[in-house]
């Protein structure tokens, strides 16, 4: 997956996440017309399928899932130039977190 596409996948997902109704759960179909969607503009490796697009969700997800929780976290600070910028003196902080 080359981000392009994992930016058409999102892109995708966002136009059309009704069909995965409040908790954002797609079923088989909407799997297969999110791989035909990409089908064509795919720029990086295989073709992909439902099967693929479903399982890149719940990656993305997940990585979305902990990223929100720790940019949340009190005490700590993130940024898209610093990123998590840990100093000696929030390094207490991200021990606890990491626990």
């Amino acid at each position: 997956w080359s981000l392009e596409d994992e930016q058409q996948f999102i892109a995708y997902i966002k136009e059309n996440c009704a069909k995965g109704g409040d908790g954002l759960n797609f079923n088989k179909t909407f799997w297969n017309q999110v791989a035909d969607h990409l089908a064509p503009i795919t720029t990086s490796g295989a073709v992909k399928t439902g099967e693929a697009c479903s399982s890149k969700w719940i990656c993305l997800h997940t990585i979305y899932s902990v990223v929100d929780k720790v940019m949340h976290y009190s005490g700590v600070s993130w940024s898209a130039e610093h990123g998590t910028d840990i100093t000696f003196e929030s390094e207490g902080l991200w021990a606890n977190i990491i626990k």
